[in-house]
């Protein structure tokens, strides 16, 4: 190979990750059963977490990506958007049956994300939980 077909190969490799559409949920994807299941679901710490009161049902993770050209930073929209990661969150979790979430941990990038195409994202993460049937 020559060197001008390793870099168009390149180029096309890096272009085709930003276009990557990013995994979120849709709410109108969403049933209204699943929905109901999101408002009880309780955030705690990670002392209760390991108190033996819940069983883990896995890692959760959330993200918000700003598309908006020109917006890059957040601003005051940023508690707004990682509540929109966080949300994501609590969907993933409803899917999973949990009762509770660990206290989400974010993530806030303000430069372009281009892994993402986004020109800022936020991403949250969180473990599923559910109460021991003791």
């Amino acid at each position: 190979m020559n060197t001008r077909t390793i870099i168009i190969t390149l180029i096309l490799m890096l272009l085709s990750g930003c276009a990557a559409p990013v995994a979120t949920i849709d709410y109108y994807d969403v049933d209204t059963a699943t929905l109901r299941k999101i408002k009880p679901i309780e955030t705690i710490d990670a002392t209760a977490r390991d108190s033996g009161k819940f069983k883990e049902l896995g890692s959760l993770s959330g993200f918000h990506c700003r598309r908006a050209q020109g917006m890059g930073s957040y601003g005051d929209d940023k508690e707004i958007a990682q509540q929109t990661a966080i949300d994501q969150i609590r969907l993933r979790a409803a899917k999973k049956n949990a009762s509770h979430i660990t206290t989400p941990q974010c993530v806030v990038n303000e430069s372009m994300d281009l892994m993402n195409n986004c020109w800022a994202s936020i991403r949250c993460t969180s473990s599923a939980l559910r109460l021991n049937d003791d």
